[in-house]
């Protein structure tokens, strides 16, 4: 039955029951009706924003934390794993050169057994006519020196800031006596020219006379061993015939 209100203002009746819901667009319609203020409108949009930045930033520094703990967790095993390495490195380098200082005393040692043969060798093979040595002495403890290194024009040169620190120089003196002044002065210069024998200086000659009447120069030299380079040294082979 359809109902007409003929009454000035009335309302209509709401049909009870059916379909009813919640409008949101009628209720957001009716609170913007009642805000008329423009600066809280904006204040509530500046707070919204704020918490999605806010939201967002805490997202992405939380992302950003666990990939660096990541990283500082893989870096710190393979520290661990390559302090292993280096002290193994170091270990290794230690024995080496433990083995090589073995080895160049040893060398020093081996070199000592033939500075004496070399030395009386040379003295005999540059003594002249008419001259004869009295006496060989040395002064000072003898240290045998590194052989002189091969000129390599492709080797690397050394570094202006490296002291590379030698031996001590070996020093002798030779004692004797000569009939002729100039084949003094031809032993000396024979002396010189040995690849073992360097620094000849004379330290005095004394004109002396012997038994008969007969005149003679006493003389005394002060020389310096060397090691000869190891290219100018020749080996040969030492054979004995045994009964």
């Amino acid at each position: 039955m359809i109902e007409i209100n003929l009454l000035p203002g009335g309302k209509k009746k709401t049909r009870k029951g059916g379909g009813g819901g919640f409008d949101f667009k009628a209720q957001f319609a009716a609170v913007t009706a009642k805000v008329k203020d423009p600066y809280l409108i904006g204040a509530v949009a500046a707070y919204v924003v704020a918490l999605g930045a806010m939201g967002w930033l805490w997202q992405s520094q939380s992302s950003r934390s666990d990939e660096l703990r990541t990283r500082f967790d893989k870096a710190v095993a393979d520290s661990a794993n390559y302090a292993k390495v280096i002290a193994e490195q170091a270990k290794a380098t230690a024995q080496r050169d433990s083995v090589r200082r073995q080895f160049q005393i040893i060398r020093m040692i081996d070199g000592n057994r033939y500075i004496w043969s070399h030395l009386l060798d040379e003295v005999s093979r540059s003594l002249p006519d008419y001259t004869w040595i009295t006496s060989v002495r040395q002064q000072g403890a003898f240290v045998a020196l590194p052989p002189k290194p091969v000129a390599d024009p492709t080797a690397k040169k050394t570094a202006a800031d490296t002291v590379i620190a030698g031996p001590p120089p070996v020093m002798f003196r030779l004692s004797g006596n000569t009939v002729d002044i100039q084949a003094l002065t031809r032993f000396m210069r024979l002396l010189e020219a040995s690849p073992f024998i360097r620094g000849v200086t004379l330290l005095s000659s004394e004109l002396t006379t012997g038994e008969g009447g007969k005149e003679f120069t006493k003389f005394e030299l002060q020389a310096e061993y060397e090691q000869a380079p190891t290219n100018s040294l020749r080996t040969t082979q030492l054979s004995v015939k045994v009964k």
